[in-house]
C-alpha cells in the first residue's frame, strides 16, 4: 500500500465514502500532499453526516513548505521573534518559518474543532499523529521526545479523571477507548489494544521496533541492535535534554511478547479474522 492508493486501501477495510483533494479543486500549496488544511477541513464540513464516523488526515505538517502565513498573524517572523527561552537552546533552532506550517496546521485544527462542536456538541473528536515528529525545536532531540506522539479526547461528557494524564498508549488502543466512550454499557467486543478508561496504569505498549511502559522504552531492530531509554518526570516539558543515559539489555520475555504482537497485527491485516 502506498499513499498514491491509500483511497482503496480504506475502502477495502469497510469504509462507506472517500473524499480527497480532489473533491476540493486539488489546488493548494501542499504540492503531493494535496491541499492546505484550511481547504481540508472545509470539505470535511462539508461533507461530515450526522451520526457518523469520520477519519481526516492533514497534511499541512509535510512539506513543501510555501504558505503565504502574514495572512494568518503568525507572530514569529525571524528567530529573534522567538521567545528567549527558545532562543538559548541552540544556535540551530528550528527555522521559523518551518514552524509556521506547524503552527498553522494546529490553528487550522482548533478552528475546525469548535466548528463542528457547534454543529453538532454531542461530537467526539481524538486527535493524534500518525507517526512521531520529524521535527524538533532544536537539534538535539532524546529518544523520549522522538519517540512519542500526543493523544487527545475531547467531546461533551469528557473529562480529565477519565484517562491518567501520565497514561502511555499505542494506536491500537484508540479503538477500544472510543467503542468504550459511546457505545451502550456491558457491550462485548474484542480488540487487540485496551481501552485507556480500564487499561492499567503500569503497562507495556508496543509499536514498530519499539517498546515502551512509564519508565523506560527501546527502540530499533529488537533483535540485534537498539536504542534504549530510561523516562524522566521532565520529558513532557523540558526543551534539552538533561539526563546521561545508561543501557539496560530488552528482557527475553518482554521481546517475546513483542514478537507475538506483531505476528498478530500482520495475520489481522493480511488475512482479517480468518482461521485466528
Amino acid at each position: 500500500m502506498s499513499w498514491q492508493n491509500v483511497g482503496q486501501y480504506v475502502l477495502s477495510q469497510g469504509a462507506d465514502k472517500v473524499y480527497s483533494a480532489t473533491d476540493a479543486g486539488g489546488k493548494g500549496s501542499a504540492g503531493v500532499w494535496g491541499i492546505d488544511d484550511a481547504q481540508l477541513f472545509d470539505l470535511v464540513a462539508a461533507k461530515t453526516q450526522p451520526k457518523s464516523f469520520n477519519v481526516i488526515m492533514s497534511g499541512s505538517y509535510h512539506g513543501p513548505f510555501n504558505l503565504d502565513l502574514n495572512q494568518y498573524d503568525y507572530p514569529f517572523k525571524t528567530a529573534a521573534d522567538y521567545p528567549a527561552e527558545i532562543q538559548e537552546l541552540e544556535t540551530q533552532v528550528l527555522d521559523p518559518y518551518v514552524l509556521g506550517h506547524l503552527w498553522y496546521s494546529d490553528k487550522m485544527l482548533g478552528a475546525f474543532v469548535r466548528n463542528m462542536q457547534q454543529r453538532y456538541p454531542d461530537a467526539l473528536f481524538i486527535i493524534t499523529g500518525d507517526h512521531y515528529s520529524r521535527r524538533y525545536l532544536h537539534p538535539r532531540p532524546n529518544l523520549y521526545e522522538l519517540t512519542h506522539v500526543p493523544l487527545i479526547i475531547y467531546g461533551n461528557g469528557v473529562n480529565s479523571n477519565m484517562v491518567n494524564s501520565q497514561q502511555i498508549a499505542s494506536h491500537m488502543d484508540i479503538a477500544p477507548t472510543l467503542l468504550n466512550l459511546i457505545a451502550p454499557a456491558s457491550t462485548e467486543f474484542y480488540s487487540v489494544g485496551q481501552s485507556l478508561l480500564t487499561a492499567p496504569a503500569e503497562r507495556t505498549v508496543f509499536g514498530f521496533q519499539t517498546v515502551r511502559n512509564n519508565k523506560q522504552l527501546w527502540r530499533g531492530d529488537l533483535n540485534a541492535l537498539y536504542e534504549y531509554y530510561a523516562v524522566n518526570s521532565l520529558d513532557k516539558i523540558q526543551l534539552m535534554p538533561t539526563q546521561t543515559q545508561s543501557f539496560k539489555v530488552i528482557d527475553a520475555a518482554t521481546e517475546h511478547a513483542y514478537n507475538q504482537y506483531m505476528a498478530q497485527a500482520w495475520h489481522l491485516l493480511t488475512q482479517g479474522t480468518n482461521n485466528f
